[in-house]
């Protein structure tokens, strides 16, 4: 490393302990090497705290200077360090946590240099049989990125994990790969091509409701580029299987909707820090709309869902594109005080599309055939009434009724 700088942080502590063995009589003649061990930290607002643990080879006292060098590109760095005499509780030999105040980022070049002065009060300058300055240097990398140039095969299992609440609600976002691929560094640009399978899970709060959507993803390809430690692009591109479940309330109906999607396929990329999304998911399943905290009568529809198609574009925290598509056949039941209606529903659909929160497109219809029926009493007398429906027809498309 560079020649030592008067910005070079150099803490001396002297210790000097009463000893059973006599000054005079101290055995320097044997080889004193220290341990120089990394413990850097995450402390609770989510820094590394950069610490170090110097294990000594035996209980005795020592009297010592420590520093830390610390080079980022071509400036060393002014150290403010803190130190700490311990006991290993392993051995009980004596240790030392040095600690600084400085943060870490990619490429910092370190070094932490001990300079022992005396052992059990023995000088130890000039003796040869004692390495008298020992250092360990270190280089801040990315765990499987080393930082020579490289071509490599990598074998990687990560996960990751969000967790926030926002105006909507408790959010959860889990992704699992588990993938072979290609790393190569060309200076301080490292890039990797890996291809996988894994698994994703969002748990999401969502207006009137939640919304669980869990992915068997069986192709996972991903790109990513990193450039002096930074992500600049990642891409994402996953197609697979699985499932989807809605519950929402709203305007005293309970809508719950039930899918297995046959067809799953993800696109998600960050370019300079914008992140970007693009979701598609088909599959069948099934749709109830439900009457709640109602007397007097309500609405419930039960689907069968032959096709239900879900496209979805997020970009930099805003939704571009909102499309949705359901069909199938089911029941209708529709009770307003005595007066009740039966629909077999032999054609549903529902479809709208949103583009940068512009209402595009918008279809609502249901054709089928039933039955109706009225009843009506008083003290004295009742009647009833009932009616067959031969067709049954409510086509509704961008906020129209057509018939």
């Amino acid at each position: 490393m560079a020649s030592k700088s008067k910005s070079t942080a150099l803490l001396i502590v002297s210790l000097f302990l009463i000893s059973v063995i006599p000054l005079s009589t101290a055995d320097t003649s044997q080889s004193y090497l220290v341990d120089i061990q990394v413990d850097w930290t995450v402390d609770s607002e989510g820094e590394v705290v950069q610490s170090y643990l110097i294990h000594f080879p035996d209980d005795r006292s020592v009297s010592a200077d420590f520093a830390i060098e610390q080079e980022r590109g071509s400036n060393l760095l002014e150290q403010d360090l803190l130190l700490e005499w311990q006991v290993d509780a392993d051995d009980g030999h004596r240790m030392v946590k040095l600690t600084s105040n400085r943060s870490l980022e990619w490429g910092d070049e370190i070094s932490v240099i001990v300079t022992l002065q005396s052992i059990d009060g023995a000088n130890v300058s000039g003796n040869s049989s004692v390495e008298q300055v020992q250092e360990r240097a270190f280089t801040v990398g990315t765990w499987n990125q080393p930082m020579a140039d490289h071509e490599i095969y990598i074998s990687t299992e990560w996960e990751m994990e969000q967790r926030f609440t926002d105006e909507l609600g408790p959010q959860y976002y889990s992704l699992q790969f588990l993938g072979q691929g290609w790393q190569e560094r060309i200076g301080n640009t490292l890039e990797s091509w890996e291809k996988g399978d894994g698994t994703m899970i969002v748990d999401s709060s969502i207006e009137g409701g939640t919304s669980n959507i869990s992915f068997f993803l069986e192709s996972i390809w991903k790109n990513e580029t990193i450039v002096d430690g930074v992500l600049q692009s990642q891409i994402m591109d996953a197609s697979g299987y699985g499932a989807i479940v809605v519950d929402t309330i709203e305007d005293g109906e309970r809508t719950v909707l039930n899918g297995n999607l046959s067809d799953a396929y993800i696109n998600r990329s960050i370019i300079d820090g914008v992140v970007s999304q693009r979701d598609r998911i088909q599959g069948t399943g099934s749709l109830s709309v439900d009457s709640v905290n109602s007397s007097s009568g309500g609405t419930d529809m039960d689907i069968v869902l032959a096709l239900i198609l879900i496209e979805t574009w997020d970009e930099d925290g805003e939704r571009r594109l909102d499309y949705q598509q359901l069909e199938g056949f089911g029941d209708l039941v529709i009770i307003e005080d005595d007066f009740r209606t039966d629909i077999e529903i032999e054609g549903f659909e529902a479809m709208h599309r949103w583009e940068d929160g512009v209402r595009i497109s918008n279809k609502e219809e249901v054709e089928g055939h039933g039955t109706y029926g009225l009843t009506d009493s008083d003290e004295n007398s009742s009647s009833s009434v009932n009616g067959t429906i031969y067709e049954f027809h409510n086509d509704m498309e961008n906020g129209t009724t057509l018939t």
